[in-house]
This record gives C-alpha cells, structure tokens and sequence, in this order.
C-alpha cells in the first residue's frame, strides 16, 4: 500500500511538472518583463502618430514634445514628458535604419563586446527575445555622467529588406526609475512596426 502510494505521489508530481513547462511555453514573454511590469500604463488623451513613411505608429499622449528627423538612411522619432523634470521622465528615441545591418548572433556578441569594453557603461542585463512575433536583442546598461545615472533600455528588431530598428529608452536618476521603464515599453509593446 506504502509504494501504491509513493507511485501515485510521483504521477502527480510529474503530471504537475509536464503542465507548467506547458504553460509557460506557451505565455509569450513581453520585453517589459525584464522589470517585472504587471500594471498598463495610466496615460490619457494618446494620439496616434505616425511615420511619415509608414513604417511605425504608436500612441504617445499629445501634449508630449515629440520631433521626427528622416534622411534617406534613417527615420527617427523622439518623444518625453516635458512638462516634467527629467528625472521622473523618459526619453524615448525610435528608429529605423537602411544600412542592412544584420541583427543576429554577431551582432550581439560585438555589441556585448563593445559595452565591456566601454569603461562608463555597466550592463545590467542583455539577451534575445521576441518582440511582436519578431526576434529582437536587448541591452539594458547604466552609467554615470557628472554625477547623474543614466539608465538605457535598447531594443534591436530586424526588420525586411535588412533594415533594422533600435527603440531606446533613456531613464535618468533613480527616483521610479523601473516603472518609468514600464511606463515607456508598455506605449512601445503596443505601437505597430512593420
């Protein structure tokens, strides 16, 4: 009877393991998981706004300052909260380049290299990951500039055609800093890049 039971406890234990590896195979995993972000964003009055090419939107509150500089290698947005002081806002810098960089394994092992070798940059997290179905990297480094941090969250997207995206996120001080990053990824993850 005591091994008909041990039997039984093991079943269940393995029923129970096979089930969670299912699930969470199954959960997508959002770039805003690396700071544990579980909340949306509470923003209000979103425009839609969108790259004179057609190539990204998103929705970004209007009375945001927001400016695009497009050349023919690149198109580039930026946008923050200035009605509020820089360290309890974000900065955030969109971009598409056209210079068939390849977004794979070699890009990210030069770009690791880089960072290392860069004497104020500290790495706090770096690996791959999907983001809107796509594979992308991500580097999520701090360093410090007379005397204030400055946080970055980079997020390298393939995109056709060999062109690529980098959306960066620039955090400054420490005051809020993770759920200023879920603020800005949270209008990120629900922009459209194509």
């Amino acid at each position: 009877m005591k091994i008909l039971k041990q039997h039984t406890l093991y079943n269940m234990l393995a029923i129970a393991i096979v089930l969670s590896f299912t699930n969470c195979k199954d959960k997508k995993v959002s770039v805003s998981s690396i700071f544990n972000c579980i909340e949306e964003t509470k923003l209000s009055n979103l425009k839609e706004t969108k790259e004179p090419n057609g190539n990204f939107e998103i929705k970004i509150p209007e009375n945001w300052k927001k400016e695009f500089f497009i050349s023919e290698r690149e198109s580039r947005l930026y946008f923050a909260d200035t009605t509020q002081e820089l360290n309890h806002s974000y900065i955030t810098d969109i971009g598409l380049y056209q210079n068939k960089k390849v977004i794979d394994s070699v890009f990210f092992k030069n770009k690791l290299e880089r960072i290392k070798n860069d004497t104020l940059l500290e790495l706090i997290n770096s690996g791959n990951m999907t983001f809107q179905e796509k594979p992308c990297y991500i580097f999520y480094t701090t360093q410090n500039k007379q005397n204030l941090e400055k946080s970055t969250f980079e997020i390298y997207l393939q995109n056709r055609n060999r062109s690529y995206y980098l959306i960066k996120v620039d955090v400054y001080g420490n005051e809020n800093k993770e759920s200023r990053f879920c603020e800005a990824l949270d209008l990120i993850e629900k922009g459209n890049f194509y």
